[in-house]
């Protein structure tokens, strides 16, 4: 059998960011933190009514018709967000680049962004004008400081391949001492699946050493991956993949 997924790979979140598209021009209601891993957004759109989003950090993030009961006491951060950003309308919901991080731009008093950081342990951040207000865990790393009062950085950004040539592709391709489908899931962060649908597209075998594609088979997979992105980008449909 089959694991469950156990959080979004980089294909999944361009999937939900166009989903979520349709929160664009409604207002951020409500911030609600049902636990430390797990915070609500209530969201009011003009044509729609209202709906729940959801960030489990560093997992998922969806949106909801219904919620579940919330707790009536709401925590230091959920305060924080509710007195800078209830009320806010929403201007943009984007994804960075290829990366497992979305974005959702605001504006009350003037411009905020939310940044959920959805890869390892995850983050939320909350960014004014480019500097954190808060995060809801503090870190620094050696590149990069996510405390209150520092200017907000995002993290090295893996390579995203709707900007790449063909050359530059194969480069990375060359660089890896592991096999197509392992180096497609963790240099690009697609995740086993898409990896091996990418290389069912494509006709390669997953198990051919990286370093051994060609310039015309770099071109290929680049080729699938776009085609895979528009797919995941239309939103609202969910695609099956059968196995062999």
């Amino acid at each position: 059998a089959g694991r469950m997924k156990e959080s979004l790979s980089s294909m999944d979140i361009a999937a939900v960011v166009a989903e979520l598209r349709s929160i664009v021009g409604g207002h951020l209601d409500k911030v609600y933190h049902p636990d430390h891993g797990h915070l609500v957004f209530t969201v009011r759109s003009s044509d729609e009514g209202r709906s729940f989003v959801h960030v489990h950090v560093g997992k998922w993030l969806y949106r909801s018709a219904e919620s579940q009961e919330m707790p009536q006491q709401p925590s230091d951060f959920a305060m924080m967000l509710r007195k800078r950003i209830a009320n806010a309308k929403i201007v943009e919901v984007r994804q960075q680049g290829f990366e497992r991080i979305v974005v959702i731009g605001l504006e009350k008093d003037g411009r905020h962004d939310l940044v959920l950081e959805l890869f390892a342990e995850g983050n939320v951040i909350l960014v004014k004008d480019g500097v954190i207000v808060q995060p809801l865990t503090s870190k620094a790393w050696k590149h990069r400081d996510v405390r209150a009062r520092k200017e907000y950085v995002f993290p090295p950004p893996i390579p995203d391949p709707a900007s790449m040539r063909p050359e530059q592709f194969l480069d990375l391709l060359k660089a890896s001492g592991s096999d197509l489908v392992r180096t497609l899931a963790t240099r690009l962060n697609l995740g086993g699946r898409y990896s091996e649908e990418l290389c069912v597209r494509t006709g390669l075998a997953k198990d051919r050493r990286a370093a051994d594609m060609t310039i015309e088979e770099a071109s290929r997979l680049l080729e699938a991956i776009s085609s895979m992105r528009s797919e995941a980008g239309v939103g609202g449909k969910g695609h099956v993949y059968i196995k062999d």
